[in-house]
């Protein structure tokens, strides 16, 4: 009985309220971004969000890591910017002059992980169903609850990553978490 007046109270104000959003509520209030656009970085400069790396204002696109496969890269060149659509709830890019695509953004899964590896790749048929929306944080990931993350990691390039919210440490110096801003073309 108390477990379930105590659900009840919990869980009521959420869907009855009009005036008070929850903040999980709010995550998922969407808006449509631009019919063509490249993703911007720009940093979260919360209270202990930002590890004191500058991660803003790097351009999302592939980097090349074998045929038709490519990790998140983020550059400060505007012109390696890879031009992204949302179809449904799939973040697909192209790029110009190539006639292969379209490339679509998928997260990896790693178990007990603190953020997971994040590629545009031809052959990325895990993001399928994944699900993308646009807030006014920019590009969300559906499964999410830990945002985005821009480390300085292997390829000797700024690289993206999804944070999964289960926090097993400090994260490394090089990384800022970011938020996903459509830049319409």
């Amino acid at each position: 009985m108390y477990l379930s007046t105590l659900l009840t109270a919990t869980l009521l104000p959420l869907f009855t309220s009009k005036t008070t959003a929850s903040p999980l509520l709010e995550k998922r209030q969407t808006i449509d971004p631009p019919a063509r656009y490249y993703l911007r970085t720009q940093t979260v400069n919360g209270p202990h969000e930002d590890t004191g790396t500058n991660k803003t204002d790097l351009w999302l696109y592939s980097h090349h890591t074998g045929a038709g496969l490519g990790d998140a890269g983020l550059s400060s060149n505007q012109s390696w910017a890879w031009e992204g659509y949302l179809n449904g709830s799939q973040q697909l890019f192209t790029y110009e002059d190539n006639e292969v695509g379209p490339w679509p953004l998928a997260v990896g899964y790693g178990p007990y992980q603190q953020w997971n590896p994040v590629t545009i790749s031809i052959a990325a048929e895990s993001s399928t169903g994944q699900g993308f929306f646009f807030n006014s944080s920019g590009l969300q990931f559906n499964q999410s609850i830990g945002g985005w993350l821009a480390c300085d990691w292997w390829h000797g390039v700024p690289q993206l990553f999804q944070l999964n919210g289960y926090s097993y440490g400090p994260l490394p110096s090089s990384c800022s978490k970011v938020q996903l801003l459509p830049v319409a073309i």
